[in-house]
């Protein structure tokens, strides 16, 4: 459920979102996990069946395709985001009703890549606070406790994930 935090596997405490895509990963297709989760304040054990990776076609496109030049856009833990118009909603298959900022470019090696953040990501919100277009997103992203700690709600082609990290880690 959206909001749930993982913090364990198979009894296994996890440490850090890296630690669970690895175990998820290494994990075959269609085998029953048993995840340690907090939901609205109360811990408790759901028991979920793996699925399998998409191809590897899937993969490269959904993180391919340069974005338009857009005269409203900000930099951000080496990313470049824009607000959401009818074009990049085209092309990256959002509705163009969704609120929020596009990732349109990532930079090699920056913090947002080692996180997972890819371009064409719809941030929908950042630490609980939803974000409608780059003014919103410049003001979340810029408050001081951010540089400690990061939740954000993407949508990434339909798929709805959080990527979290901390510079603690």
């Amino acid at each position: 459920m959206r909001g749930d935090v993982i913090r364990g596997i198979n009894g296994k405490k996890i440490d850090s979102p890296d630690e669970l895509q690895t175990i998820i990963s290494a994990t075959e297709p269609k085998k029953v996990i048993t995840l340690q989760i907090i939901r609205d304040k109360e811990e408790m054990n759901i028991s979920l069946i793996t699925g399998e990776t998409p191809p590897e076609e899937k993969l490269a496109e959904l993180g391919r395709a340069a974005a338009p030049a857009e005269e409203t856009a900000a930099q951000w833990m080496g990313t470049k985001v824009t607000g959401l118009n009818s074009a990049l909603a085209q092309r990256f298959n959002f509705s163009e009703n969704e609120k929020g900022c596009v990732i349109v470019d990532v930079s090699q090696g920056s913090t947002a890549e080692s996180v997972g953040i890819i371009q064409g990501d719809l941030i929908r919100s950042v630490n609980q606070t939803p974000i409608s277009g780059v003014r919103e997103f410049e003001a979340v992203t810029s408050r001081p406790k951010l540089s400690q700690e990061v939740v954000l709600d993407v949508d990434r082609q339909g798929t709805l994930l959080y990527l979290s990290f901390s510079e603690r880690q």
